[in-house]
């Protein structure tokens, strides 16, 4: 199943040859054609391919580009109707050393390799656009995909997102929990993608829903099938689970990765 959602940003190809795909049915199928390298595309569309555990961005009318290789990227505008989106920066403990010290943040950009920067402590950046990258994960020789996301802080540098801490809006679940494949839980989530992929329990599209990344939900269910997993954040309403991280807690925000959580 392809489930497709109204989306504004650009599309990066970064050094690689993207291959282009057209729908055919409820199919992607490659049209032999290809994205240059080096070379960005306006997207006001993306989609999910369930079947192949893809995404893809539409880079024209009826071609649409695939999201597969190392290094390409999206980036897409905040929505900050609800008020100025902030992150701040913080200092790590160092146990082995008993002090605190300043922990490096990755900084992505669309168009050259990751640096580290090592911002102020207790610097805060009002963010309004955000960024994922493909990139490759090896773990002991099992490779798997991997999508890195970061906060706009200038007109180049985007800092990654699990280095600082997102001053993100809390909502909660609504709706009713249903009894097929769903299964209660108590757990606040939190956005880690800037094109989401939101489905009902029929497995179609949800539309009109646009979290930010970084936005936190108090899910109350999960719901789990062979082909789909994700978590609840509104009535009839999923979030798949690669796009969203979650913990066990009740209340609070989220940390670092290399810190644990509030």
């Amino acid at each position: 199943m392809i489930r497709k959602f109204s989306s504004n940003g650009i599309f990066a190809t970064q050094g690689n040859s993207i291959d282009l795909y057209v729908i055919s049915g409820n199919t992607f199928t490659p049209n032999g054609s290809v994205l240059s390298p080096n070379t960005s595309w306006q997207y006001q569309e993306y989609a999910y391919d369930e079947s192949l555990k893809k995404k893809f961005f539409k880079v024209d009318n009826t071609e649409w580009a695939a999201f597969d290789k190392p290094g390409q990227n999206a980036s897409t505008t905040l929505d900050n109707s609800d008020g100025n989106f902030q992150i701040k920066i913080d200092r790590d403990f160092d146990y082995s050393a008993a002090k605190l010290v300043l922990h490096p943040v990755v900084v992505y950009h669309k168009d050259k390799a990751a640096t580290n920067a090592y911002p102020t402590d207790g610097s805060r950046f009002l963010v309004d656009g955000a960024i994922e990258m493909y990139d490759t994960e090896d773990n002991n020789g099992y490779v798997t995909s991997a999508y890195n996301t970061g906060f706009k802080v200038d007109n180049t540098d985007y800092y990654c997102s699990q280095d600082v801490f997102p001053d993100a809006k809390l909502t909660s679940s609504t709706g009713s929990i249903y009894g097929d494949h769903v299964t209660p839980i108590s757990k606040i989530i939190n956005i880690n993608s800037v094109a989401p992929d939101y489905f009902d329990l029929n497995g179609n599209a949800v539309t009109g829903v646009h979290y930010n990344l970084g936005h936190q939900i108090l899910s109350d269910a999960i719901y789990t099938t062979n082909n789909r997993t994700g978590y609840k954040i509104g009535d009839n309403q999923f979030i798949n689970i690669n796009d969203a991280t979650g913990t066990s807690l009740m209340s609070g925000s989220f940390y670092p990765s290399n810190k644990g959580v509030d």
